[in-house]
């Protein structure tokens, strides 16, 4: 980096058409794919399907302060990008308590000075990425709730020993059962980030008495979350109606034919 106020004006630079490397590659335009509209077959009810289930769905609110220091000093802040992740999602088994942990993505572009005079400011933009951690635990307001079993006591059966003329000692026999549950998946719907930056340590430039840089920031986070809870259930389905008048019942429920969709095609 050279002296900050050797400024170069920009109509002193030289350039040759020759050194452009960046042109369009292979253009050309795609044509309509046909389609034929297909009715579903099912199987006619009343059936029993497992399907996830929705146990609750709600927004939940976190607010936290983080300090970032940049790269390099910055004279404003052009654009930060910002994406949410979630890295923990449970919920504690026979409890409405859900604990949640994640971080927020961030890729701040900003501007940087190399030279500046009285005339104005010149430099280069630069980014720095980060990964903003928060963690929270919430209550969740249950519409329906999640279907946990517990596993069962083991349970001993005694032999009769007809010599003894009772339990027999030699010979134990037990019995477990072990139950598999389903467990609850959380559902991130959507993220809305609310924030404040405050530049903190702001230094004056020199021949620029209005401009300042800085190179901490100081956020303050106000994180929206709206999550979907699910566990897979069986569900008992009673039957269905028609889609429209034009559709019979037992276009639902006939058989597989492989080559009624060749037929439909060769009819076009």
């Amino acid at each position: 980096m050279g002296n900050v106020n050797d400024c170069t004006d920009v109509n002193d630079l030289k350039y040759s058409s020759s050194s452009c490397n960046a042109k369009l590659i292979k253009p050309r335009t795609l044509g309509e794919c046909k389609n034929w509209p297909k009715y579903p077959r099912a199987t006619k009810g009343p059936v029993v399907i497992k399907v996830p289930v929705v146990l609750s769905e709600f927004t939940v609110q976190i607010d936290f302060e983080s300090v970032i220091k940049l790269e390099e000093p910055a004279l404003e802040i052009k654009r930060i990008k910002k994406n949410v992740y979630l890295t923990q999602c449970k919920l504690i088994p026979k409890t409405d308590k859900l604990f949640i942990r994640g971080f927020i993505r961030k890729n701040i572009e900003y501007s940087t000075v190399q030279c500046a005079d009285k005339n104005g400011i010149n430099g280069e933009i630069k980014h720095t990425t980060v990964k903003v951690p928060f963690e929270c635990v919430t209550r969740v307001p249950f519409m329906i709730y999640p279907k946990f079993d517990p596993r069962m006591p083991q349970s001993e059966i005694e032999m009769f020993d007809p010599e003894l003329l009772g339990r027999k000692a030699t010979e134990q026999d037990f019995q477990d059962f072990e139950i598999f549950n389903e467990e609850v998946r959380c559902e991130l719907v959507y993220a809305k980030i609310c924030e404040e930056d405050i530049e903190e340590d702001q230094t004056a430039i020199k021949d620029s008495p209005d401009e300042h840089t800085f190179q901490i920031l100081t956020e303050k986070v106000v994180l929206y979350l709206k999550l979907k809870l699910l566990q897979d259930q069986q569900v008992k389905v009673s039957g269905y109606d028609a889609v429209d008048s034009d559709m019979q019942e037992g276009d639902f429920v006939k058989e597989f034919n492989p080559f009624e969709d060749i037929d439909e095609v060769n009819k076009e």
